[in-house]
């Protein structure tokens, strides 16, 4: 069988040491490099040899920003992945980047490169698969829409993004589970922005209403229907005719109007309340619960036939799936408060990044994200943001050194500069990683590299590096 290709990288930067170094170092991780110095340059480089990633640099010397080259190869090309990096870190120059399709922003001099292959690796493979559907289907405009919606270029989302671009087209209903906050209405939007349907959305929260409040709501009622009910009014499924109706906390559905609802969905009719005429059901349902679907089945909570007429089940990642897009969100949450409320935050300190990637987001996930960063730009002192505005129950949760059982660190460490120090943290908690998972493969290298996500040289590389046999 032929070896898989490498990874096509077009390098746009103008510094000549840096863009030799870079090359060298990406050559060495086993992608295909085209360096160039400037944007005529690079738009040549990628009609002789079309890069699935390009990474660039936003001050070029003729005149062009990096900003307009990726829009113009994104433009010929909508299945290549662009990577800024920059030594102008302000959140405006970021917002720019991913408005105009960066997956990725980097601060230069990259200090990361564990974090930064990863993210080429997963762009490469993004590109890799979008050409693949481009040629199957030709829904590269459906791509498109799925990136604007669903943010991220985590493994995670990028399974989603598939889902929904399958699911999309299809006349089927979908049950989207995972935990509260994690973004199911957004999920919901992305289906139906990408569905083409003509009808409108409407979301439905179903938690805390009453028998005749989900029945007035959703299939509307005629006058007289109960006390105050003066005319005729058109219930949700009416007013999402050929479209899409996201029933929110479906889970929350009383046993009554679960039969109700099973029914509209088997027969595909509906009646207002006090109504004599059956309606036709052309709405697509979406529906979204934070509760275990198939506990609540099996303890009588939820009809089973119900369960299975709502359709095709979409697992929606919580924030700790996808920590990675993270500073992605960060940017974007900014963004969003900044317009909202006439504000001009445009940097993000490393140290906000790091912490914010690093804190327990289980609870509310992105919508606990996105509130940390509308308070920290609400009360920003200035044009960057502050550590010291992040809640405390939103710090990075502190790890104890080894050993050390007050919470001390070993005095062995606490007299290394910040490098040393990093370095003897990772060698703790970086090598018990990679041990343990030898250990759970019987020292099988290559399994252990599959659950790490790493190729296996990567990982042997780590095992050499914190002095681990195989």
């Amino acid at each position: 069988m032929d070896a898989e290709p490498k990874p096509r990288l077009l390098l746009v930067e103008d510094d000549p040491i840096v863009r030799g170094t870079v090359a060298r170092t990406l050559g060495r991780m086993g992608y295909d490099v085209h360096p160039a110095a400037d944007a005529v340059e690079a738009l040549e480089l990628a009609v002789e040899h079309p890069p699935d990633v390009a990474l660039i640099d936003i001050g070029l010397p003729d005149g062009r920003s990096g900003i307009d080259v990726m829009r113009e190869l994104k433009q010929r090309d909508g299945a290549v992945e662009c990577l800024i990096f920059t030594g102008d870190a302000s959140a405006g120059v970021a917002l720019e980047a991913y408005d105009a399709g960066a997956v990725e922003f980097f601060e230069k001099p990259i200090t990361d490169w564990n974090r930064f292959h990863t993210v080429l690796r997963r762009a490469a493979r993004l590109a890799r698969l979008t050409r693949e559907n481009e040629a199957l289907s030709g829904r590269s405009e459906v791509g498109d829409i799925l990136r604007r919606f669903l943010v991220g270029s985590s493994r995670s989302m990028e399974n989603l993004r598939a889902q929904v671009e399958r699911l999309a087209p299809r006349n089927v209903h979908v049950l989207l589970l995972g935990p509260t906050g994690a973004g199911k209405t957004r999920v919901a939007q992305a289906l139906h922005a990408a569905s083409g349907r003509r009808g409108p959305l409407e979301v439905v929260n179903l938690a805390g209403l009453n028998k005749h409040t989900i029945q007035a709501e959703l299939y509307g009622y005629e006058a007289g229907a109960f006390t105050g009910a003066a005319g005729r009014h058109k219930g949700a499924f009416e007013r999402t005719a050929d479209g899409t109706i996201v029933l929110d906390e479906i889970g929350d559905l009383d046993p009554d109007e679960q039969k109700v609802l099973l029914h509209v969905l088997e027969d595909r009719r509906f009646q207002r309340m006090m109504g004599t005429t059956a309606l036709p059901m052309t709405s697509r349902v979406v529906a979204c619960t934070h509760q275990d679907m198939d506990a609540m089945v099996q303890q009588g909570r939820f009809r089973a036939d119900l369960a299975n007429r709502l359709g095709i089940r979409v697992e929606v990642p919580g924030l700790d799936a996808r920590r990675e897009d993270i500073p992605q969100l960060i940017y974007l949450f900014l963004n969003a408060v900044n317009e909202r409320e006439g504000l001009s935050v445009r940097h993000v300190p490393t140290e906000v990044i790091e912490r914010l990637s690093h804190a327990d987001w289980s609870g509310e996930n992105l919508r606990g994200l996105r509130t940390a960063v509308e308070r920290m730009v609400i009360f920003a002192k200035g044009d960057a943001l502050d550590p010291e505005d992040l809640p405390a129950d939103r710090q990075a949760p502190v790890v104890a050194a080894p050993g050390a059982d007050d919470g001390a660190l070993p005095e062995a460490w606490q007299q290394l500069a910040y490098r040393d120090f990093k370095e003897a943290v990772l060698a703790e908690y970086v090598g018990r990683y990679v041990r343990s998972l030898l250990e759970q493969t019987g020292g099988n290298v290559s399994a252990a590299a599959r659950i790490a996500d790493l190729h296996g040289p990567n990982f042997r590389r780590l095992m050499n590096r914190f002095g681990i046999d195989g």
